[in-house]
C-alpha cells in the first residue's frame, strides 16, 4: 500500500509504502524508492534483523546509501535496563567503525509496544570492510 506524502519546501512528493511484519507485528512507513531486506545475515547472534529498509544511490558518484534497521534483541541473559542497553550499542559502534559521530539517541520510544531505544548517528566507512 502507498500514499502520498506532500512535499517540503517545494520539493517533489514521494510515494510512501507501509512495511509490516507479522511475526513480529511491526509497522514502518518507508519512501517507496527505497529497498527492503529481511534476510538475517548472522542468525546466529542474538540480534534478529526484523527489517532493513535502504536508500538508493543519490548519483553517479554517490558511494554510500543511509539505511534503518528494525532489530529484535533476544537477550535472554541480558540483564541491562534500557538506557545501560542504548549505552552498549553506543560503545560498540564507537569501537568498532572510524568517525562514529552520535546525532541523537533516545530511550523513550517503542515498538510493537515494547521499549525500545533509537539512535541515529554517521561514520566513515572509508579503509573498511562493507558492513
Amino acid at each position: 500500500m502507498g500514499q502520498n506524502q506532500s512535499g517540503i519546501d517545494g520539493l517533489q512528493a514521494i510515494q510512501m509504502y507501509q512495511y509490516f511484519n507479522s511475526d513480529y507485528n511491526v509497522t514502518m512507513k518507508y519512501p517507496s524508492t527505497w529497498s527492503v531486506n529481511e534476510t538475517d545475515l548472522t542468525p546466529e547472534d542474538r540480534v534478529d534483523l526484523i527489517a532493513e529498509f535502504v536508500s538508493p544511490f543519490e548519483n553517479f558518484n554517490d558511494t554510500y546509501t543511509e539505511f534503518v534497521q528494525i532489530n529484535r534483541d533476544d537477550g535472554i541473559f541480558y540483564e541491562a535496563d534500557l538506557n545501560e542497553y542504548l549505552q552498549e550499542g553506543i560503545n560498540s559502534y564507537t569501537n568498532s567503525t572510524n568517525n562514529f559521530t552520535l546525532i541523537e539517541s533516545s530511550t523513550s520510544d517503542t515498538l510493537s509496544g515494547q521499549p525500545a531505544y533509537s539512535l541515529t548517528f554517521t561514520q566513515n566507512w572509508n579503509n573498511q570492510p562493507p558492513y
